[in-house]
């Protein structure tokens, strides 16, 4: 079989469900040789294709039934995305309730406690239902905008320049499982931030920031961890790199860092009774959180090079 209608025939499973893919790849097969005929030319394999349409609308016209929450192409990767995120954010917000009763135990019954644990755990449910719908609905709304795919023979030869240039579909699910994590610890924070202390047998916890003046950074932070989210679903969706993801994701990294980098070189937020305790000067401590901010700054650094690399240069290789 001709290469690019390997490619193309692959494309338009991606766009299906796990289960879908086999049948359909066998039927696709079978159809596209039927047309093109014994032996065909690339001129004649190149009209049938186009003809096809693009693998997107094709892959379309194959699913069993119609879903319309966030929009038909995107749907099942959101759906597998919500599921996902979700099989690891309610344990975790179980977890972190659970935690917060053994560091800190409230003068409360057990029932208490286990009622608290599944309602941190419905409220996770309801975060990350929220965070998911509207970054989809957001990407829905930016493909709709950006008008009709162009499916022309530049688009079906370009099916073949694409092979070197795939996104890892497991590299950014772990992205994601981790962003997740993120977002959920900074919610927890945000009504615990005194559960981020110096623990010691002989005096009591010691919190490492002062609460009032860390909820307003804790909020920029989760639209930063938002932005990481965004991204990383549009690369699940687009699953190759292109010069706008590439942008894209490099802003995203340059805008993260840059924060974290701001938010670690507020003075005024740490606590100063935890500097006493250590024995640390203010110069000393300010050298260390720099240190810090320049690891930050490396990584961002080696983060936007390996996505260059991927993004340009790998398929040269």
């Amino acid at each position: 079989m001709d290469d690019l209608i390997k490619r193309y025939i692959a494309e338009t499973i991606h766009h299906l469900s796990v289960k879908e893919r086999a049948d359909v790849q066998q039927e696709l097969e079978a159809n596209i040789l039927d047309m093109v005929g014994e032996s065909p030319d690339e001129e004649t394999i190149e009209e049938t294709l186009l003809a096809l349409g693009s693998p997107a609308s094709l892959a379309s016209q194959y699913r069993g039934r119609p879903r319309h929450l966030i929009g038909p192409d995107t749907f099942p990767l959101y759906w597998k995305v919500l599921c996902l995120v979700l099989l690891i954010a309610v344990p975790l917000a179980a977890l972190f309730s659970i935690i917060g009763f053994i560091i800190s135990p409230p003068a409360i019954a057990l029932v208490e406690m286990v009622a608290r644990t599944f309602a941190a755990a419905g409220s996770a449910v309801v975060l990350v239902f929220f965070w998911v719908t509207i970054a989809f609905a957001l990407i829905d709304a930016q493909q709709i905008s950006v008008g009709a795919e162009v499916w022309d023979r530049a688009a079906l030869r370009a099916l073949q320049e694409k092979a070197g240039k795939t996104i890892k579909a497991n590299s950014v699910i772990g992205d994601l499982v981790g962003l997740a994590i993120g977002m959920l610890a900074l919610t927890f924070l945000m009504t615990n931030s005194d559960l981020l202390a110096l623990y010691s047998k002989e005096h009591a916890p010691i919190p490492l920031f002062i609460a009032v003046r860390l909820r307003p950074y804790l909020i920029a932070a989760m639209v930063v961890v938002f932005l990481s989210f965004l991204v990383a679903i549009i690369k699940l969706i687009r699953r190759r790199w292109s010069a706008s993801i590439l942008v894209i994701s490099s802003s995203v990294t340059i805008i993260t860092t840059a924060f974290w980098v701001f938010f670690l070189t507020r003075w005024n937020l740490y606590n100063p009774d935890l500097f006493a305790f250590l024995t640390l000067t203010q110069p000393r401590w300010q050298h260390i959180i720099r240190s810090l901010c320049g690891f930050c700054i490396l990584m961002g650094a080696i983060t936007i090079g390996t996505e260059c690399y991927h993004a340009l240069w790998k398929e040269r290789v």
